[in-house]
């Protein structure tokens, strides 16, 4: 291949969600380390934890990344999902789901990671003009707050692109993007590429790639003969993507992990190598 057209964009850098890894955070620390990964997405927890606890779970976890070249790119609160983000201002649901974004914001800052991912699955699943409306409310609030840290908030959801449009309109906060997933739109009847073709500017530069099978989320692995995750990766690489591309397999049940890291690294193989794990919030 031609080097000038080799070098003609970065390589993405690589990284795991650590939910979907066996043993606690610190183990997926060790283990994307001995991986040579750039990247880690943590999850929140439980969250509701008092601010020594917080500076307790953050000193464990940097001790652990000194001297490593792994970042921490992301915090999640996957926690949301089971309380439930549809909510009206000022109810004790609402002050619930705030408390956990703060303490999210506030883990974010100490980790010097830029990103927090909202979810909206099961009990934040958007189904109407009025969960939207109230999502919106709950969002552009935790969106206000983060942005005094420099903090950029990214919404994971089952919307088409017209209700993530609808949403991000609602919204209406520039620190406010949308997280692409490679396989979850399939679950709710939405394209994938549609998604990336109708968002593009309005995406985070940080990806979760996985697969399913049966209704399932992370069940199959990426290289699966009926897998579209390779048709995923030739669209983002056509339009130069070079942020972080984060494996969201389940590998607490045995989908091998070596293997998908291959399959993704393999359609990148011919970009230039990424210099840096920091990801930049606009594709």
């Amino acid at each position: 291949m031609d080097e000038k057209l080799k070098s003609s964009f970065p390589s993405p850098v690589f990284g795991v969600a650590a939910w979907k890894l066996p043993g606690t955070q610190i183990q997926s620390i060790r283990f994307a380390s001995s991986r040579r990964l750039s990247a880690l997405h943590l999850d929140l927890g439980k969250g509701e934890l008092s601010s020594t606890e917080l500076s307790d779970e953050h000193q464990n976890i940097e001790q652990e990344l000194r001297g490593e070249s792994l970042a921490i790119t992301a915090i999640t609160i996957n926690r949301l999902n089971d309380i439930g983000l549809i909510c009206p201002a000022e109810s004790e649901r609402y002050k619930q789901c705030q408390t956990l974004i703060r303490e999210g914001v506030l883990l974010s800052v100490k980790l010097g990671c830029s990103l927090l991912c909202i979810p909206s699955f099961r009990k934040s699943l958007m189904r109407s003009e009025s969960d939207l409306r109230l999502t919106a409310g709950l969002l552009s609030d935790a969106a206000d707050f983060a942005d005094q840290f420099n903090i950029t908030l990214a919404t994971e959801n089952s919307l088409s692109s017209s209700g993530n449009l609808k949403l991000l309109d609602m919204v209406e906060r520039d620190n406010f993007k949308i997280l692409m997933d490679s396989y979850n739109p399939f679950l709710f009847g939405v394209d994938p590429l549609c998604l990336i073709n109708d968002l593009w500017p309005f995406l985070c530069d940080q990806i979760h790639i996985k697969n399913g099978r049966d209704g399932g989320m992370g069940n199959q692995s990426l290289d699966s003969a009926e897998s579209q995750t390779g048709s995923f990766l030739k669209e983002i690489k056509k339009r130069k993507f070079s942020g972080t591309l984060i494996l969201e397999n389940n590998y607490r049940e045995g989908i091998d992990f070596d293997q998908d890291l291959d399959f993704v690294r393999s359609h990148f193989k011919d970009t230039a190598k990424a210099t840096t794990s920091k990801a930049i919030l606009a594709p």
